[in-house]
């Protein structure tokens, strides 16, 4: 998993870098950039996580992306075959123990 990390230097400058962890050390994929502004810092911040996005499939669970959608259609099939799973267990359980 593929993590942003910010130093900040003296004179307000900050350097942006793209890494990961493996065997409890912190492995740096890729040197992002410097920013000496606010704004700068923004835009570097927005190719990491484009470098991100664009070199791994990975999700992020809190998105700052605003959607109008309520549910997921890439999800739903898992929750559908949960949900099945779980009626056919209770109904085929219910069906040998002929409780009455």
């Amino acid at each position: 998993m593929y993590k942003i990390r910010q130093i900040k230097y003296s004179f307000h400058s900050v350097s942006i870098q793209v890494y990961k962890i493996e065997n409890r050390k912190r492995v740096i994929v890729r040197h992002i950039g410097s920013a000496r502004n606010e704004q700068e810092r923004l835009d570097l911040l927005s190719l990491a996580s484009d470098f991100i996005e664009k070199s791994t499939k990975q999700l992020y669970l809190f998105d700052n992306k605003q959607s109008n959608n309520i549910l997921y259609l890439n999800q739903n099939r898992i929750h559908r075959s949960l949900l099945y799973f779980l009626y056919e267990f209770i109904s085929k359980s219910h069906n040998s123990c002929r409780i009455r």
